[in-house]
């Protein structure tokens, strides 16, 4: 046999297993009691109990029954703990899947709000820029909250109404100024 490092034998290492060399695998048919048993024995070490001068055998089942008997307890609280521990953890799983589905709604509702006000602002700047390269500061007066369309329409009647009483005006200025010299002078537009 090969020990480790400095004299260590991993087997008897372990608290649980000194004092007893490891047993020889066996094959054994399945047996659910005796596995229980087994991993109860290995999951805590037993409280040590004051004996007195000679252990008799009463004693020592006794004795056995009670470190059974604490071991099994302490082996259920850990399972409830556990249990307890494992709805904590489902419950708080739960509640961060939901706060991430309503950031997830928000932050989309969020979303499509912009994008609606950036294509306002995309046809706002865009008849902005039409009234810049078309009239200049002419139409300072015009509201921009209706479209285009109707700004056309209501500037196209503007112009046509001036430029109506402009002619009705010429005409009557230009039958009372004329005394038969030369030609009358007409305004070009």
């Amino acid at each position: 046999m090969s020990l480790g490092p400095q004299g260590y034998d991993p087997r008897t290492a372990h608290p649980m297993y000194r004092g007893s060399p490891l047993p020889s695998p066996q094959l054994q048919p399945y047996n659910p009691q005796a596995i229980a048993d087994t991993t109860r024995g290995a999951r805590a070490a037993p409280p040590a109990h004051s004996q007195h001068a000679g252990p008799s055998t009463a004693t020592t089942s006794s004795a056995a029954d009670t470190d059974r008997d604490y071991v099994d307890d302490d082996y259920e609280d850990k399972r409830r703990r556990n249990t307890a521990a494992s709805a904590r953890f489902r419950i708080k799983k739960k509640m961060r899947g939901l706060e991430l589905e309503r950031s997830v709604s928000d932050l989309t509702g969020r979303a499509e709000e912009l994008e609606r006000e950036a294509a306002d602002l995309r046809r706002e700047n865009g008849w902005l820029k039409e009234i810049v390269m078309l009239k200049g500061g002419h139409l300072s007066g015009i509201d921009l909250s209706g479209g285009m369309a109707q700004q056309r329409s209501q500037e196209k009647r503007r112009e046509e109404a001036q430029e109506e009483s402009e002619s009705e005006s010429e005409k009557e200025h230009s039958g009372k100024d004329r005394k038969g010299k030369g030609k009358a002078s007409s305004k070009k537009k």
